[in-house]
């Protein structure tokens, strides 16, 4: 393939000298990026305080001596009223409406607020008494039609110096008039941000209301928390909206929290703020009754606290990012260098390379002078494809010339960086940061490299087979045992990869994970120090062997994966950079150790089956003679 090393050398300096323009900018916002803020929910402070038996002041004034200085506060709702003894369901004479639900409320200023947000919401309650109100809500919207705020509760966090996130409900569909009413509560100058309640943004339900929604946001200047993970219905749409008062929030949710100790919530709040770059973290303490239970959640607040400041990181105020983007050039630069690298790959099957080169550049610089958020995607789904494929092969073809192979690897390892370098630096835009714009070439990443690899490994003829006499041969029975551990083990692959796996890890490779978390700072990915690299390693110290087809094919599977694995590390726009190099060396370095492991295990499984293949060689061969 004429020329091309020379155009593989520009692809690779191309993506360089594009980063060399992004990465001082993306180092400097990450080492800015430094404040975590943590707020605490007012819900559970009061259930822990009725559980002690201690006045809520109290125990705001043990957490503010702890540091904490932010309150979420949620609007009422009749669930919560009733577990807390501030309403009571009641009967009432049958001259009443039995449609609704009736119940006893003591304390009038909460009466009168609750009448007045039903009526907001065009739900009119029933006033049978002083005391006792009708209401229009079912048993199922106990928890999800909010009833208004505790104006003094408000006052009363404010007197003590802490600063309040809100948390509104939604009420499904409604109108941008209701929702204007709603929003004109004077309660929500008050507040520094919103933290929607429930599995919706306000809003949701009608495009208008949404709209409306944005617009507040953006007038009051209040940041509203996109929390990661539970998906509420609106939240993409209002993103997008109003990207500028967006921030990333991680919660662990009541109902999953209480099959969580206190040293696992804090190490899933920790990998939130390191890998995933989340600065506001909303968290809700562990409520059920125990001896030890404010002792319990002291501890975990603090803990936290200290488990934040070690990892190199401080509390404060966080305010939504300010709006940054790739600059031209080096948009352009990367295009030319995905373009280069997707017509590189195609040479490698089919003739024609340059005509791919000419229609990659003309479809990216195209795409990117047109729209810019179409040409990142583009880009990061062709850089998925072609930088681990590319990288693979050229490693093929260095063990097969024969020549120092370390070349090789140091050739295929620059090639993967590189196209890490595309899409970290490429995509490297507020939204991606922010997550509100997503790396869309997960999966075609995980599967198109493999097929492309296997491919080639005939094509280039290193198997010494074609895929016809494969197909169409007759398989040995280890050859079909083989393949179908292959199968089994690629399906495995594509369900526990991606940002959502469908197979979750099992209990053991979880805890390799936190030990290796607690001990590395940033956990290697699995698949690049347990297959990856040790298979790369392995096929490295048995090229003098001549060893089955199959078992060449399995091991550059491994090495493949290995490398999709590393660049997709890439992919995780909102993790530091800093990080994702030491995940880098720290799977490089566990590979090694794995590697020994390996290699002894080949070698004592090697010389057993070849002592135990000689068990019979002796009677066969007389019975032979004999015939």
């Amino acid at each position: 393939m004429k020329y091309s090393k020379l155009f593989l050398l520009i692809a690779i300096i191309s993506a360089l000298l594009g980063a060399i323009m992004v990465l001082p900018t993306r180092l400097r916002n990450e080492s800015a990026m430094k404040e975590i803020e943590v707020v605490c929910d007012w819900q559970d402070i009061e259930v822990i305080s009725l559980r002690l038996g201690i006045s809520v002041e109290e125990t705001l004034d043990e957490l503010k001596q702890a540091g904490v200085s932010v309150i979420g506060v949620s609007d009422y709702d009749l669930k919560n009223l009733q577990q807390l003894g501030k309403v009571l369901p009641v009967v009432v004479d049958h001259d009443y409406p039995s449609i609704l639900r009736y119940f006893y409320v003591s304390n009038s200023t909460l009466k009168e607020t609750i009448i007045h947000h039903l009526n907001i919401l065009g739900r009119v309650p029933v006033e049978v008494s002083p005391n006792i109100i009708g209401l229009n809500i079912s048993y199922e919207e106990e928890d999800k039609i909010g009833l208004g705020w505790d104006y003094n509760l408000v006052q009363l966090l404010k007197d003590k110096g802490f600063r309040i996130v809100l948390r509104p409900r939604n009420w499904q569909g409604i109108s941008p008039e209701i929702l204007k009413a709603v929003l004109s509560d004077p309660i929500f100058d008050q507040a520094d941000g919103l933290i929607f309640f429930g599995d919706q943004v306000l809003g949701n339900g009608n495009e208008e209301s949404l709209k409306e929604m944005a617009n507040f946001l953006d007038e009051k200047k209040l940041f509203w928390g996109y929390t990661e993970f539970v998906g509420q219905k609106g939240e993409t749409i209002l993103a997008r909206q109003v990207p500028g008062q967006t921030i990333r929030v991680h919660s662990i949710p009541p109902d999953e929290i209480k099959n969580y100790t206190p040293l696992e919530a804090r190490e899933r709040f920790l990998r939130a703020v390191k890998e995933r770059s989340v600065r506001l973290l909303y968290v809700r303490f562990f409520t059920e009754p125990t001896i030890n239970l404010w002792e319990k959640n002291y501890s975990y607040l603090t803990a936290l606290f200290s488990d934040i400041e070690s990892s190199g990181f401080t509390r404060g105020t966080i305010h939504p990012l300010t709006p940054f983007a790739p600059p031209l050039i080096a948009s352009v630069l990367f295009s030319v260098s995905v373009a280069i690298a997707i017509a590189l790959l195609y040479g490698y099957f089919l003739p024609g390379k340059w005509i791919i080169l000419i229609l990659s550049l003309f479809v990216l610089l195209g795409a990117l002078f047109q729209d810019q958020m179409l040409s990142l995607r583009i880009i990061g789904v062709l850089a998925g494809i072609a930088y681990p494929s590319l990288a693979v092969f050229s490693l093929i073809d260095g063990l097969r010339s024969k020549k120092n192979p370390l070349v090789s690897i140091l050739v295929a390892f620059c090639m993967v960086f590189a196209g890490g370098l595309v899409v970290s630096c490429g995509l490297y835009h507020w939204l991606y940061v922010l997550r509100i714009e997503q790396y869309s070439g997960v999966k075609t990443s995980l599967v198109i490299p493999i097929l492309l690899v296997v491919l080639y490994l005939f094509r280039s003829g290193y198997l010494n087979r074609s895929i016809r006499s494969v197909v169409l041969g007759t398989l040995k029975r280890y050859e079909f045992v083989i393949l179908m551990i292959l199968a089994g083990g690629f399906v495995v692959y594509l369900t526990r990869s991606g940002n959502f796996p469908l197979l979750p890890a099992g209990m053991l490779e979880s805890k390799m994970r936190l030990w290796l978390e607690r001990l590395l700072f940033m956990r290697p990915r699995t698949k690049e120090f347990m297959i990856g690299y040790p298979a790369l390693w392995l096929l490295i110290s048995l090229r003098r062997f001549n060893y089955q087809p199959l078992f060449k094919v399995v091991l550059w599977l491994g090495v493949t994966i290995g490398f999709i694995t590393f660049f997709n590390s890439f992919c995780h726009i909102h993790t530091p950079f800093l990080f994702i190099l030491l995940r880098f060396f720290n799977a490089f370095i566990l590979s090694l150790v794995i590697f020994i492991f390996y290699y002894l295990i080949v070698r004592i499984a090697y010389w057993i089956w070849k002592w135990l293949g000689q068990f019979g060689e002796n009677d066969a061969h007389k019975k032979s003679t004999n015939i």
